[in-house]
């Protein structure tokens, strides 16, 4: 029996919480012009990773990779992530998917990612 669409993509964005972790632990460790760095060089445009079969895989990822904006100093994360993506062009001004379906799943995956959360009591202080 095949699995609904919606649980395949969800249990595709679960398989990227291992990298979440990872971040919240490394960012322990980076000064904060490594931090916007780093955020900075993982949002940008999906556009040439994914045939467009694949929208739907490249919507999780832009889902999940829209997170890393809450890691740094962006205030405008939103208007950030829609004019250094091309996410508006292929997403919302083609009829996809509408802004507030697009806040959403964004708020939904925020909220996923805020559910891990690292144990302060095992950092050592310098």
């Amino acid at each position: 029996m095949r699995k609904p669409p919606a649980i395949g993509l969800t249990a595709l964005l679960l398989t990227r919480m291992p990298d979440h972790q990872a971040n919240l632990v490394a960012w322990r460790f980076l000064d904060e012009d490594e931090r916007e760095t780093y955020v900075r060089h993982n949002v940008r445009t999906l556009r040439g990773e994914y045939l467009p079969a694949r929208l739907w895989r490249m919507l999780v990822r832009y889902l999940y990779e829209f997170q890393y904006l809450a890691l740094g100093a962006v205030e405008d994360r939103r208007g950030y992530f829609f004019s250094s993506t091309w996410f508006a062009e292929d997403f919302l001004a083609t009829g996809i998917l509408e802004e507030a379906g697009f806040d959403a799943l964004a708020t939904a995956v925020a909220d996923l990612c805020a559910s891990y959360a690292v144990d302060e009591r095992r950092f050592r202080r310098r």
